[in-house]
């Protein structure tokens, strides 16, 4: 179970990571090229697939807690 939270936390890093990569492209009034909103989309892509592995690790421990408070 311990090892489920590390997990999550590590995911949610990463995805903030990823979030201020995003916010990078736009700071300073710079407008992003074509190459850059291929990269954008790439991470946002990753960001994703990140956001469905912490979704579902959180249910994964949602259910373990329930069916432990259940016994």
């Amino acid at each position: 179970m311990e090892e489920l939270k590390i997990t999550i936390l590590g995911l949610k890093q990463d995805k903030q990571e990823l979030e201020i990569k995003v916010d990078d492209f736009g700071r300073y009034g710079r407008s992003p090229n074509d190459e850059d909103y291929f990269e954008m989309i790439s991470l946002l892509e990753n960001w994703r697939q990140i956001k469905s592995q912490i979704n579902c690790l959180e249910q994964v421990v949602y259910t373990i807690v329930s069916n432990q408070n259940g016994l």
